[in-house]
């Protein structure tokens, strides 16, 4: 078996298997499509509650106009950002927490414009 000495002799090994994929690329240039807003309104209000929820600690997040599914995709994101579980009800989202902080540095980082009440 030969020995590979350097990355010109590896390129040379997939030289065939790039330049046909190279050539697919060409011939079948990509659509550039305008994404939508997903999220709906740029402006969300945080809030932190601990009544009615057994003494569980939840911020909620709300103010969303979209649907259902584009706000779970947004919290699945929130959630992993801050390291926190939750859920998605009612069009708010809902993390386990007093993380307050957290996510509003998330979200304005997302560039939406946050209120928040304590």
């Amino acid at each position: 078996m030969a020995k590979l000495n350097s990355l010109d002799s590896l390129k040379s090994l997939f030289s065939d298997e790039l330049d046909a994929l190279e050539k697919e690329r060409k011939e079948n240039p990509v659509e550039e499509v305008e994404v939508p807003d997903v999220y709906g309104t740029k402006k969300l209000h945080i809030q932190y509650e601990r009544k009615g929820r057994g003494g569980k600690e939840v911020c909620v997040v709300s103010g969303f106009d979209t649907e259902e599914d584009a706000i779970k995709r947004f919290a699945k994101r929130l959630k992993q950002s801050c390291g926190l579980g939750g859920s998605v009800k009612n069009g708010e989202i809902l993390v386990q927490g007093q993380a307050i902080d957290k996510i509003e540095k998330f979200l304005l980082s997302e560039g939406f414009k946050v209120t928040r009440n304590k």
